[in-house]
């Protein structure tokens, strides 16, 4: 028989008559009459992997969710009245937007490194471009406007698949899953966005998903991101 200290709960030899771990006087009580209180967790409280959260990194996810399903609306919208170019366009600055907003949810749920890495890759392929657009615009104004909307196009596109592995591996990290699935879902309108770009050169876009695949996938990537704030990151009593 051991005895159970009610101070700190150690489990004492049945001999001692003080606690081993904390010295406060210990009372002949059985082991399976003593039950230890359940741990009271500071706030924020931690997910299933044991790992504690900032549940203020939430609001960040939910602004993306709500930017992400009002952008698939609109490049439904776009699609039908302005066409493939224009719809294309807009979604890609916006989605930036996104981005960068979700990215101070990675700060605050440790992963500093990867928001830093967002934003030195947007910022640093941003003066790249603007540097080599110079360059080229002392050929023509033409080569330089092509050279500037070209690789400001291919910094978005590697922002938006560094953010949407960026969501799978913090959404695998705390086992936040709706994250991880939105960041797939993410990832998956990425690929489809850089195919359609490229094949939009030549005349007709391929989209992977359908004509209004990248609208539906935004609008699932913002759904997600909505249910994972109620879910995940809401405030608990």
């Amino acid at each position: 028989m051991v005895k159970i200290c009610k101070a700190c709960g150690y489990q004492n030899p049945d001999y001692a008559r003080f606690c081993m771990r904390c010295g406060a006087p210990l009372e002949d009580v059985p082991q399976q009459q003593y039950q230890q209180p359940p741990p009271q967790y500071p706030f924020p409280i931690p997910t299933p992997s044991g790992r504690f959260i900032d549940r203020s990194a939430g609001i960040w996810f939910l602004l993306s969710g709500i930017i992400g399903i009002i952008l698939g609306i609109l490049e439904i919208s776009l699609l039908k009245s302005e066409g493939a170019e224009v719809a294309g366009l807009f979604i890609i600055l916006f989605t930036y937007t996104l981005i960068m907003l979700s990215y101070k949810g990675f700060i605050k749920l440790n992963s500093k490194s990867l928001g830093r890495t967002i934003r030195k890759v947007f910022y640093g392929g941003i003066i790249y471009t603007v540097l080599i657009s110079i360059g080229m615009a002392k050929l023509s104004a033409t080569a330089g406007v092509l050279g500037f909307v070209t690789l400001f196009s291919l910094v978005m596109f590697l922002l938006m698949f560094i953010y949407g592995s960026g969501l799978i591996y913090v959404g695998a990290k705390n086992r936040l899953w709706m994250i991880l699935v939105g960041g797939i879902v993410f990832l998956i309108y990425t690929i489809s966005i850089v195919i359609a770009a490229a094949t939009l050169v030549g005349g007709t876009p391929i989209y992977i998903l359908g004509p209004n695949g990248n609208a539906i996938s935004l609008i699932l990537f913002g759904v997600l991101m909505i249910v994972s704030y109620v879910v995940d990151f809401r405030p608990r009593s």
